[in-house]
């Protein structure tokens, strides 16, 4: 395999010193340190220093182990390192962290603010774009439900909500009603029958509403099981 010469290029702080075989490079980093550095880590900027850069940014601002910290770490690796597990869902489907954020959590603090709740995490308003200035804000699992790609609205008898606000004004959990739909249920079905109502007792309490509704209109009030032959 032909491997790129990188002698003498500057990456960030680093400058590739000499091969040192299995795609690794020595580097000198600004500070005056030396480091063994993966070639790709290099060209994609995923590695911009020996690591006093970072070191550097916990001594300014006194944040690292905070949940601040925490969500600019995670969105970084996941953005910008193929080898993070969730890369395949932001980086690789081109969600990106715009440089002045990736590059500083500071400038990424001062954006987003303190973390309002341990309820709350970073969401993107519009889920096209990636992580920057206008597009992310803190916000609860609610709200973040509400802004998922497959959210959609349900109307009954005039009412129109999410099927997260339905889930929380009938008591469901908004998974609930959209495997219900994904069944074959209807929507009216699915978000007004109450949790505990479930295979044949959901089937038992729809035969007696048809067996109602018979004996109001003058017909017999003989109960009616949906499958079953006609009398």
């Amino acid at each position: 395999m032909v491997v790129k010469d990188l002698q003498g290029l500057k990456f960030n702080r680093l400058t590739a010193v000499r091969y040192l075989g299995k795609s690794l490079w020595e580097c000198r980093c600004e500070c005056g340190n030396t480091c063994r550095i993966n070639a790709g880590n290099l060209q994609n900027d995923h590695t911009t220093s020996c690591g006093c850069r970072k070191i550097e940014t916990i001594r300014k601002h006194g944040l690292i182990k905070t949940p601040e910290y925490n969500a600019w770490t995670n969105i970084t690796n996941r953005c910008c390192n193929p080898n993070h597990p969730s890369f395949k869902y932001y980086g690789g489907r081109g969600i990106y962290i715009c440089p002045e954020w990736r590059y500083s959590f500071q400038v990424f603090y001062n954006h987003l603010g303190k973390r309002p709740s341990a309820q709350h995490s970073i969401e993107r308003i519009e889920n096209s774009r990636g992580y920057e200035p206008g597009n992310v804000r803190w916000a609860t699992r609610k709200e973040q439900a509400n802004n998922t790609r497959w959210n959609h609205w349900i109307e009954i008898d005039g009412v129109r909500k999410t099927v997260c606000d339905w889930a929380t004004s009938q008591g469901l959990h908004f998974t609930t009603i959209c495997h219900r739909i994904a069944r074959g249920m209807s929507e009216r079905d699915a978000v007004m029958i109450p949790p505990h109502l479930s295979g044949r007792r959901a089937s038992k309490r729809k035969s007696v509403s048809l067996a109602i509704c018979a004996s109001d209109s003058g017909g017999s009030s003989q109960e009616f099981t949906p499958g079953s032959p006609g009398t």
